[in-house]
């Protein structure tokens, strides 16, 4: 319900017990700039905070060069053990925020189905993008966006980010390829601050 353009109650109903939401979205994003803020309170200048994948930079590392973050491939099912890296991203007083489907999904009948839930349809995103990895000037805002890219899809996000370049973003596509393997993409402020492994 809403009330001169804000929510006055909110409210969700499932009608299946088994049924669960998760309103991650940003919450992990939103966290790791808190924590940053509690560090620059306590006079600290350089720090990396991470949570769930979640980063940001501030300042320089122990050697005095920007913070070195991977990025995962998207390999179906795999975890912190498991993890194959596809590139390293120098970050200096920015966030670094990934959303994927390759490793929360649900499967059926051998069909895969994304945990992100497109908010038109109803249902989970199916549009072969398998990762969006987002750097921004805050977590929160570099994770939202990761989140709306995975429901956007590829060619939607080159769309929103040719129509508003002046939004300081830097993105990585990953998606697939429709053979088990996947197409990079990247905007050029990414590719000048990454290295391929």
């Amino acid at each position: 319900e809403e009330a001169d353009g804000f929510y006055v109650c909110t409210w969700v109903r499932k009608g299946d017990a088994r049924a669960a939401l998760d309103f991650n979205s940003i919450a992990q994003g939103y966290t790791v700039d808190l924590l940053l803020e509690a560090l620059r309170e306590r006079g600290i200048v350089n720090a990396m905070v991470e949570l769930g994948g979640e980063v940001v930079c501030r300042g320089v590392n122990a050697e005095g060069e920007p913070w070195r973050i991977a990025v995962d491939r998207p390999v179906m099912g795999s975890g912190a053990v498991d993890r194959v890296l596809v590139t390293v991203v120098s970050v200096q007083d920015r966030a670094i925020c990934t959303s994927g489907s390759y490793r929360k999904y649900h499967e059926q009948d051998g069909r895969r189905f994304s945990h992100t839930i497109d908010p038109v349809t109803g249902w989970p995103a199916e549009n072969g993008l398998l990762s969006a990895t987002v750097l921004a000037t805050t977590a929160a805002y570099a994770d939202a966006l990761a989140t709306a890219f995975m429901v956007l899809g590829a060619e939607q996000t080159k769309g929103f980010l040719a129509t508003y370049p002046n939004l300081g973003l830097d993105v990585l596509l990953m998606s697939d390829d429709g053979q088990g393997g996947y197409v990079v993409w990247a905007t050029p402020g990414f590719e000048a601050v990454s290295q391929s492994l």
